[in-house]
């Protein structure tokens, strides 16, 4: 409750700095779980958040690694069709796509 006058101040600034919206959201969370639940209830939401961040972090992280796979995968094909083309030799080999293996390799 010590935290009332700041929330006051924040959603009195919401609409002159809209980048605090998210901040007065998860503010407000926070004071519905406090009221729910006291500091129970805060500890829950917090848990939850933390949660939720790391399994942003752990898609953003498969995200790359499948980019990073798909780009090594075109650079050895196109190396290998140029090597090919050099020798004079048709190249006939499919780009294959990105699996879950090659992923996780």
């Amino acid at each position: 409750m010590e935290a009332a006058p700041v929330l006051r101040v924040l959603l009195s600034s919401i609409e002159d700095i809209p980048t605090l919206r998210p901040a007065v959201t998860q503010a407000l969370r926070l004071v519905g779980a406090f009221k729910q639940d006291q500091e129970n209830g805060v500890r829950l939401v917090l848990e939850r958040a933390a949660e939720m961040a790391r399994e942003a972090a752990e898609r953003d992280l498969r995200e790359k690694a499948r980019k990073a796979v798909e780009k090594a995968k075109a650079a050895s094909h196109m190396a290998a069709k140029e090597e090919a083309e050099r020798k004079g030799e048709e190249f006939t080999a499919a780009l294959e796509p990105v699996s879950e293996a090659d992923i996780t390799a």
